[in-house]
This record gives structure tokens, C-alpha cells and sequence, in this order.
């Protein structure tokens, strides 16, 4: 639920709220000079499952991206 409710346009503050933590500095990537890939990971320990979420921002890293193609691509996730 928590990663559907990211949209574009929200701010990283916003994200920040909606995901309920900080991102991990280790996982941002600049993607061209326009975009930058933020990530948030957890692992639980009680299972040693990994879940991974992946939002593109524009590139000051303030707002979330709108995907020109309005195909969903500016956010991904995996272990979920």
C-alpha cells in the first residue's frame, strides 16, 4: 500500500512520510543530469528477506518524477 501511494509530483519529505523511514544515502544514482534513483531498503532479520524500493526524482532530488511515457516507470520495487 505503502508503495502505491507514491505518485509523481510528491516531495521527498512526502516520500520520506508514506515509506515511514530515510532513504539510504548508499543506494542514490544520478541517471543522466535529470533524473536521480533513490533507494530504501530493509532487511528483516527474522526471515533474511530483503525489500527494496526504488523512486526516481528530478534531478535535484526534490520531487518526485512523472514518467514521460506514463508507464509507471519512475518508482520499482522488488521483495515484496
Amino acid at each position: 500500500a505503502k508503495y502505491n501511494a507514491i505518485v509523481p509530483g510528491m516531495t521527498l519529505d512526502q516520500v520520506k512520510q508514506t515509506i515511514g523511514c530515510a532513504n539510504d544515502p548508499s543506494l542514490t544514482t544520478a541517471v543522466g543530469s535529470i533524473v536521480v534513483r533513490l533507494g530504501w531498503y530493509y532487511f528483516n532479520p527474522s526471515t533474511g528477506g530483503a525489500s527494496l524500493i526504488l523512486v526516481e526524482f528530478d534531478g535535484t532530488g526534490t520531487k518526485v518524477n512523472a514518467d514521460p511515457n506514463n508507464l509507471g516507470f519512475f518508482k520499482s520495487r522488488s521483495g515484496f
